[in-house]
């Protein structure tokens, strides 16, 4: 009894210390119609910070007070021009608010000033009610309305695009975010609901979530006792894949 207690003591963490663990892009017919959802939904879902719409209507809201801080915060990024240009009243065009700042970055901050927006209830207040219900009345005039929306949430949903969420998962957040996305044909039936599973499997090639999203599944199901034990992993990014790929490396860094 000690020695098989000794030996897998001894060899415990063996096989991820001994071995490369290596990624590709995943796919299968049940994760091609998950990729399918939460590309539609988190694309659709960052369009509203990258189109500048929530950014020039918090900017407006903001108190002088609130606005100075703010402007503080950002500093010489090259948001900081456009911030200031908006508070002014001028007219700054939707594709222009990035000015060259990576993509993820320019979307981070975005969230971080429309955080700091809402901690004012009377912004929180509004987002919550009259400009997500302005928005859901343009893209879903069909369907009833929620009488409040959450801010916070539709802001963070899109905040870890290289997670490989669950069935579960996608349906709260088409639940959540249903009014505030474009209702384009191609997604949504003649309810306004979100088309199923299978239409995705009928009508799009095969969608792969990526090689990183893969390898920090994996990590993250990991016990820290055994996530410990690894030693090299590849991640081998062998086809295209769903939901800003460029940026998913990042969900590594945690691990690092």
């Amino acid at each position: 009894m000690y020695t098989c207690r000794q030996i897998a003591q001894e060899m415990r963490g063996m096989a991820l210390r001994s071995h490369t663990i290596t990624f590709t892009t995943l796919y299968s017919e049940e994760l091609h119609t998950r990729a399918g959802r939460w590309n539609f939904l988190l694309t659709s879902n960052l369009s509203l910070l990258e189109y500048g719409w929530i950014i020039r209507e918090v900017a407006a809201c903001m108190s002088d007070t609130m606005a100075e801080e703010f402007q503080r915060r950002l500093g010489n990024g090259p948001l900081a021009p456009v911030f200031a240009d908006i508070r002014k009243g001028c007219m700054v065009p939707l594709g222009d608010l990035a000015r060259g700042e990576i993509p993820s970055v320019h979307r981070e901050t975005l969230r971080e000033i429309c955080h700091f927006a809402i901690t004012d209830p009377a912004i929180h207040d509004y987002f919550a009610n009259t400009f997500c219900q302005e928005v859901a009345s343009a893209n879903k005039p069909f369907a009833a309305q929620k009488l409040q929306y959450n801010p916070a949430f539709i802001f963070d949903s899109g905040r870890e695009p290289w997670k490989i969420p669950t069935e579960e998962e996608l349906d709260y957040l088409a639940g959540e975010l249903f009014h505030v996305v474009p209702a384009h044909p191609q997604f949504f039936n003649d309810q306004g609901m979100l088309k199923s599973g299978e239409y995705w499997k009928q009508h799009w090639h095969k969608l792969r979530f990526s090689a990183a999203a893969a390898a920090a599944h994996f990590l993250s199901s990991l016990s820290p006792t055994n996530r410990q034990h690894t030693r090299k992993i590849v991640v081998h990014e062998d086809h295209f894949s769903v939901a800003r790929p460029e940026c998913h490396a990042q969900g590594l860094v945690p691990f690092c």
